[in-house]
């Protein structure tokens, strides 16, 4: 450092002791390594998912209405998130129209995807279906999720057993990738 630079830096910081290097112009010791720094990163823990036993137990657990049944089947059986289904506003809810029974292909558009990307899904399993054919074709028009999302929370409440977030979502990908 030029001698301009020392007294300046000098006035500039004086009695601030980390800077004390710079005002001598030498460094006596590393002082980075007195710091402590905690790593950010976290040990992977494996997702929790549900025992078939318990997912028939959550299924039991809900209410004979088959837009819930819809609801929960296309989370645990076609792995979508709560929000592609029963967003918490009314925008970006999958439609009746995005499921073609015929070729059993669920097209999930970019505006109801949390990725904002279309994806179809295709080769899901038998039970899906069963449950998405107990609503009436005359009723599948429109949201595939007439509840609101606060009548959701209080039916997931009630069923008896502790459901962490995408619980459905990481047992479907556990059980179902083939």
């Amino acid at each position: 450092a030029t001698e301009f630079q020392r007294k300046s830096m000098s006035k500039m910081y004086r009695g601030k002791e980390i800077f004390k290097p710079l005002n001598t112009g030498w460094i006596d010791e590393n002082v980075a390594e007195t710091l402590t720094v905690e790593s950010r990163r976290r040990d992977e823990e494996n997702p929790t998912i549900l025992t078939p036993e318990q997912t028939a137990l959550v299924f039991n657990s809900l209410p004979n209405d088959s837009d819930v049944l819809a609801c929960y089947a296309l989370w645990a059986f076609a792995g979508l998130r709560p929000e592609e289904v029963c967003p918490k506003d009314k925008k970006g809810r999958l439609e009746w129209s995005a499921i073609n029974f015929n070729e059993r292909i669920i097209t999930v558009c970019g505006n109801v995807s949390k990725v904002r990307k279309n994806r179809k899904l295709q080769n899901l399993p038998e039970n899906l279906w069963r449950f998405l054919e107990l609503t009436p074709s005359e009723r599948r028009i429109g949201a595939v999720c007439t509840k609101s999302y606060s009548t959701m929370r209080r039916i997931r409440r009630k069923i008896p057993l502790e459901l962490p977030k995408d619980i459905f979502r990481h047992s479907f990908a556990t059980y179902g990738y083939y």
